[in-house]
């Protein structure tokens, strides 16, 4: 999967809607995420799972609710990325959005053909279902693709083989 734009307001600490163009990163092949403690790393992730997944890990009560920044009423996140899927190098975009009332969600996956946006899927059950036959990966080991739990890098490289494989 390569990403190629993250759009997202109201996912923890960001109030403000924020964008990342990651085919600017990505031009020279390969990207890291650095920062300080509390600047937004994990976020990003944490809205990238949530685009297509429609959970974060890493929510407090286990309340995909917890997410919604406190002094908002929703949290949204549209995602494009390009991946090999069907045979063939395919751009989807997913658009997801959570309401604190109930933690309802809306969400629509569109593949991006000729510069246009064609609607691929549209609501939760829909949507998920196609976006993990898309991604080939349940949650739970994606997230494991993509990064190690804070505080799981240190032990992860002090491990023998054997103990590294049981982290991930």
């Amino acid at each position: 999967m390569r990403p190629i734009a993250l759009d997202f307001c109201g996912i923890n600490s960001f109030s403000e809607p924020a964008h990342i163009d990651f085919s600017k990163l990505l031009e020279y092949g390969i990207f890291g995420i650095f920062g300080d403690t509390g600047s937004g790393k994990s976020t990003i992730l944490d809205c990238i799972g949530f685009a297509l997944y429609g959970s974060v890990a890493r929510s407090r009560s286990g309340s995909i609710g917890d997410v919604i920044n406190f002094a908002l009423d929703r949290a949204y996140v549209h995602f494009e990325f390009e991946i090999s899927f069907e045979g063939s190098r395919r751009i989807f975009r997913v658009e997801r959005e959570l309401r604190r009332k109930n933690a309802a969600q809306s969400v629509k996956v569109y593949e991006r053909k000729d510069n246009m946006l064609l609607a691929a899927a549209d609501g939760v059950r829909e949507s998920n279902a196609l976006l993990e036959r898309i991604v080939g990966l349940e949650q739970r080991d994606f997230e494991k693709c993509i990064a190690l739990p804070q505080g799981e890098f240190s032990q992860f490289v002090r491990s023998t083989r054997a103990d590294r494989l049981k982290l991930v």
